[in-house]
């Protein structure tokens, strides 16, 4: 997903690196103009990706 609307004035956009199976861990690619934190939930496990605003975070 990119460039998704987030608030008012940002975009977030959240790209996953393909897996073998859904008990293996997402590599995510979280990118957005405004601080977030983001939750990614898999069969496996859970993780929390806080990120500053900019590219290729």
């Amino acid at each position: 997903m990119e460039n998704y609307p987030f608030g008012p004035e940002a975009t977030l956009s959240l790209l996953c690196e393909e897996r073998g199976s859904t008990a293996e861990e997402p590599q995510v690619t979280v990118t957005s103009d405004r601080p977030v934190t983001v939750e990614i939930f898999w069969d496996e496990g859970r993780q929390s990706k806080t990120v500053v605003a900019g590219p290729g975070n």
